[in-house]
């Protein structure tokens, strides 16, 4: 009887010391040279276990889709409202993923779903076919530990920042539109991120308290 007080004791206290991690908050830098890109989204790699209660929203209003970068889990839904005053249409092709899908036609104050259908840590980029300049990349992402920043018009840089991230954490992931996918040890500076295999610009991470 002893040994196995002795044993739940140890296994109370390590439930204790589990809980009691520290957090942290991953920050990031990124600086582009020139014609950044609308977004960038950053996540811990890796980690599973994400199942939002509700679905990721991309609203359709003056004629762009907000976000331009949306995160949804593998098997997650991903609704579409339109707040125009006109029609909107979502689909998307990729060969590589063995993606074809067609919304079809979104009346104004409609709303379109969609389930994510590719595998984690991957994108799929969505528009519409009444107005080409629309576009969408759709994360698909198991990880809870993720933020999306926008770089707005004019600008070239940004900062994002994963709150309430475990204070181990050594490798985080950066992905642009157009950018190649990029994984980092923490901390990190002045890492280059390729696009078409030419660097564009850089990244710099590091782990606050």
């Amino acid at each position: 009887m002893k040994v196995i007080a002795t044993v739940q004791q140890w296994c109370a206290v390590l439930v204790i010391c589990s809980a009691a991690l520290p957090a942290a908050t991953i920050e990031a830098t990124v600086r582009f040279e020139r014609a950044a890109p609308p977004a960038v989204v950053l996540w811990i790699p890796g980690v599973t276990g994400w199942k939002p209660a509700s679905p990721t929203v991309v609203d359709q209003r003056f004629e762009a889709f907000h976000p331009t970068i949306a995160v949804a889990p593998p098997g997650g839904i991903v609704e579409f409202h339109n707040s125009d005053s006109q029609q909107h249409n979502v689909f998307a092709l990729d060969a590589e993923r063995n993606i074809d899908t067609d919304l079809g036609l979104g009346l104004p104050g409609a709303t379109l779903s969609l389930t994510v259908a590719w595998p984690s840590e991957s994108v799929v980029k969505h528009g519409c076919k009444i107005h080409p300049q629309m576009q969408l990349w759709i994360l698909a992402l198991d990880s809870p530990f993720h933020a999306v920043s926008d770089i707005p018009s004019g600008s070239l840089e940004t900062v994002v920042r994963i709150p309430n991230v475990p204070a181990d954490t050594r490798n985080v992931t950066l992905w642009a539109p157009r950018c190649e996918k990029m994984t980092c040890e923490i901390p990190t500076t002045s890492r280059q991120v390729i696009r078409k295999g030419k660097p564009v610009g850089t990244l710099s991470v590091r782990l606050l308290p």
